[in-house]
Formats: structure tokens, C-alpha cells, sequence
């Protein structure tokens, strides 16, 4: 898979504010193009792929309070998908301690990190999991959303940003970026999964802990990859190999079990959303926001 400048795959945000334009100084425009996207010239993995957070404002800067999971841009627009946990959660968050939800973006050949207030979204229907929005910001990025072909075994990645990998101190908060690369187990169907509430998705063989929800599960492709999926957790299962219980002559009790657990990420079928008209795109549909620009 092409990227460019991949050295420095994390965001390292110290005492130095990020910084943050308000909302009124720039309008995001929505306006189909029937000329496809040209392909970015330089792009870090953090410009589209990114985390979404509570920022504080201090001034003309604004300050990350909590970090609530992943993003990603699917036009050079501004136009983001995540999961929609991650944005109530983040909502949440915003009720209850004040401050603005945004995206955490590293422009190419910017000089740090900045804040993209979140300016609308809108929840698919349920079951589904997934948020689409726009932020206050174009930004290029190397994925694009439209219909493919997913069948059994077939390779799939996606990046974001577990729980895991954040390092928070007084001093500095360090949130690294991973890469997951893997193939599907199984096409999911509506009500298939043990825990229900699930729409069609896709089972794949490395797991997605924390932090990923809302991270694009993408074919690769030139000039873009193809976003199939959103992120949204695992499905767990522990089975039993073993089970042994003895009773000594003294009455104590000897147990030995041996467990199997298993963990498989499970990330939202996007494509049947693809003829989805948010309100937030203005009578565009999913599809549609693929050529804006």
C-alpha cells in the first residue's frame, strides 16, 4: 500500500496547544463533482484517519481533554464517518465537562496538530453503529467510499487508535497510531451474532480493542482504498478443552480447567448505507460525498 510521509506514526501533544480555527472563520460547501478526486500528493496516515476528542478552548488554541475513539475522511471536504458510540460518547463528555467535540488532524506539511470542531452529524438508523458529519476543515485523504466485492478470506486493514497505546502524563499525552491487517472470517448477517442488535458486518480475524471504534475497515485499491466497513468492537468466546475435579482423601478439592478464548473484530457494513441521505450532507448521499471536493 502507497502512503507518504509515514515516519512519525503517532501525534505527540505537549505543552504547545493545538491549534484551532473557529467555526464561523470557515464554511465547509458540499458540491458534487462529476470529475473524480485527484490523488493526494503528500498525506500522513493521521490527515484522514484520526481521533476523536474533547478539546478545551483557551484562546485561540484549544487543548485535547479525552480522547473517545477513531475517524476517518472519506473526501477532501471534511466529510468524516466514525462510529456512533464514539460520538455520543464524546457528546456526552462535551454535556458534561464543557469544551467542543473535534477531530485531532495532522495536516501535511503543517507544523503540529490541529482541531477540527465537529460542526453537524447524524446517526444511521439502528442497529447500525455508525455516524457520519462534517468538521470545520478540508483536509486530503487516500480513501474513498463505494461498492465492492467482500467475500470469505479476502485482505482487509484499518488504523486508528486503541486505548492501549496512549501514554498520558503530566508532562505530555502520547497517543500512537496502529496498523491492523488481516482477512475476513465470515460475512455476518443480520441477528447471526451471539450478542444481537448487529445489521450485516464483517467478522476478521485480528481483534479491535478499544479506541478503534469508528476506524474504516478498507480494501486496498489505487487511486484509493475502498472503506467497506466501520469498526465498532469483538465478539469474545471462551470454550472449555479441559475440565478436571478431583476429591483428595482430606476432602480439599483439585480443579483444572483449560480455556480456548477467542476474539474477532466485527466492523458495520457500510456499502448498504451507501444510498443514505443525511441531513448533514444536504441531499448528497454516502456515495455522493465520495466526489466532493
Amino acid at each position: 500500500m502507497l502512503y507518504f510521509n509515514l515516519h512519525n506514526l503517532f501525534l505527540h501533544l505537549t505543552g504547545v496547544p493545538l491549534r484551532f480555527t473557529p467555526s464561523g472563520e470557515k464554511t465547509v460547501r458540499l458540491q458534487r463533482r462529476d470529475s473524480p478526486l485527484p490523488h493526494p500528493a503528500s498525506a500522513y496516515l493521521e490527515t484522514y484517519m484520526v481521533l476523536v476528542c474533547r478539546f478545551e478552548v483557551t484562546s485561540n488554541s484549544a487543548l485535547i481533554r479525552s480522547f473517545h475513539g477513531t475517524a476517518f475522511f472519506v473526501n477532501d471536504a471534511g466529510v468524516f464517518i466514525t462510529a456512533r458510540h464514539v460520538v455520543e460518547k464524546g457528546s456526552d463528555a462535551v454535556a458534561g465537562h464543557g469544551g467542543f467535540l473535534g477531530l485531532c488532524v495532522r495536516p501535511p506539511g503543517g507544523a503540529g496538530n490541529v482541531a477540527a470542531k465537529i460542526l453537524s452529524f447524524d446517526h444511521a438508523d439502528p442497529p447500525y453503529d455508525v455516524s457520519i458529519g462534517t468538521c470545520n476543515g478540508s483536509f486530503p485523504t487516500l480513501l474513498t467510499v463505494k461498492d465492492a466485492d467482500v467475500a470469505t478470506w479476502r485482505d482487509v486493514a484499518t488504523f486508528g487508535y486503541p486505548e492501549t497505546a496512549l501514554n498520558i502524563s503530566p508532562q505530555a499525552f502520547w497517543i500512537y497510531g496502529r496498523g491492523f491487517k488481516g482477512y475476513v472470517h465470515r460475512l455476518v448477517k443480520f441477528g447471526e451474532l451471539p450478542a444481537g442488535g448487529h445489521p450485516n458486518a464483517f467478522e476478521v480475524s485480528f481483534a479491535m480493542p478499544p479506541g478503534l471504534s469508528g476506524a474504516p475497515l478498507f480494501l486496498h485499491s489505487e487511486p484509493r482504498d475502498v472503506v467497506v466497513g466501520v469498526c465498532v468492537g469483538a465478539n469474545r468466546a471462551e470454550t472449555v478443552d479441559f475440565d478436571c475435579e478431583e476429591i483428595l482423601e482430606s476432602g480439599e478439592i483439585r480443579r483444572e480447567r483449560r480455556l480456548r478464548v477467542e476474539e474477532y473484530g466485527i466492523a458495520h457494513d457500510l456499502r448498504p448505507l451507501l444510498d443514505w441521505k443525511p441531513p448533514a450532507l444536504k441531499g448528497l448521499t454516502v456515495a455522493d460525498v465520495a466526489n466532493v471536493g
